[in-house]
């Protein structure tokens, strides 16, 4: 009888570094799920999701969660807007998060994306009466109540990391968002029932606003 001993494969520092990102990702989507985040698997370093039906394969149990970053341990997170009542705020591009700035940002949970300079999410609890809609323009910002945001610690295309800014809060705890992302997403919704063009370059929406506005930062 041979007195070899069994060697399992080596483990380098590259695969270990990869096995720890692993993890983490699966962490980060377990600990959304308990907060009360929806989340969907999206191709690696991509933002396709990787299941038949899309965003509407969203989870938000443990078990579920598990079994998705089990079956897809590399896989992005997302997370899904409409069905944890959430309205996203996503300028992209320096210029936009400067004048969200200036129309008011109030202080909530803030994420940035790996899409360069000026590329934040911002997230907000959907207020009662908020259309599910979503407004998309390349370039400059994406405000939604509907679809998904990329979630750290996800990997952009790029190869930079998606990064929470802020410490995560419940969904239940997040503040309602400024009444000019509303009223851009309401603009939107009435554009494709009238001709009639509105345009938010000009400056913000107009919307009475429902309190104070706390700048994001502090």
């Amino acid at each position: 009888m041979s007195n070899r001993t069994f060697q399992g494969p080596i483990l380098t520092n590259e695969s270990i570094s990869k096995l720890n990102a692993e993890e983490e990702t699966q962490r980060a989507a377990l600990a959304l799920g308990r907060m009360g985040y929806w989340v969907v698997p999206l191709q690696s370093r991509g933002k396709a999701p990787i299941t038949r039906s899309g965003i509407r394969d969203s989870v938000n149990t443990a078990k579920a969660i598990w079994d998705y970053w089990h079956r897809w341990p590399q896989a992005n997170i997302a997370i899904d807007l409409q069905r944890s009542g959430l309205l996203g705020v996503g300028p992209d591009s320096t210029e936009w998060l400067e004048r969200f700035e200036e129309w008011g940002l109030t202080n909530t949970m803030i994420a940035v994306s790996g899409g360069g300079d000026g590329h934040f999410h911002f997230y907000y609890t959907r207020p009662e009466g908020c259309p599910v809609f979503r407004v998309n323009r390349s370039g400059e910002y994406d405000i939604q109540t509907d679809g998904y945001f990329v979630a750290p610690p996800s990997i952009h295309p790029s190869g930079n990391s998606y990064e929470w800014l802020t410490s995560l809060r419940e969904v239940d705890q997040l503040p309602e968002p400024p009444a000019w992302a509303i009223n851009l997403l309401q603009e939107r919704v009435n554009e494709r029932r009238s001709p009639v063009s509105i345009t938010a370059a000009a400056g913000p929406p107009k919307l009475p606003i429902f309190g104070p506005v706390v700048p994001w930062y502090l």
